[in-house]
């Protein structure tokens, strides 16, 4: 009976903090129950044969997505705003089109 999905299912649950759920067959799938605060009940029907490496993880993104939606387990925090990147003003521009123009001036021994 076991499976990854299902693994991956309770995992989830009991990291929110919810252990009382129900297991149960729902015609050909499996599905997971829970009641959220005593009032709503909550399932989310398993793959009976995952046919994807990725089904176990598909599963624990779903269940957080109700988790949250339910208030029992928080979103992240959004990252952090970085402030857009600064385009040099045309005096630093120009500023630095000076020191290029000496530098190479040097290098070759003045002009002619």
């Amino acid at each position: 009976m076991r499976s990854p999905c299902i693994d991956a299912a309770i995992a989830e649950l009991r990291a929110a903090g919810v252990y009382d759920y129900e297991l149960v067959r729902g015609g050909k799938h499996w599905q997971v129950q829970w009641v959220v605060r005593g009032r709503v009940r909550r399932f989310y029907a398993l793959p009976g044969t995952p046919s994807d490496w990725r089904s176990a993880r598909n599963v624990r993104a779903d269940i957080r997505r109700l988790l949250k939606a339910d208030g029992l387990m928080a979103a992240p925090d959004p990252p952090a705003e970085r402030p857009a990147p600064r385009s040099p003003t045309l005096a630093q521009r120009l500023e630095t089109l000076e020191r290029t123009v000496a530098a190479l001036v040097t290098k070759v021994g003045g002009c002619h």
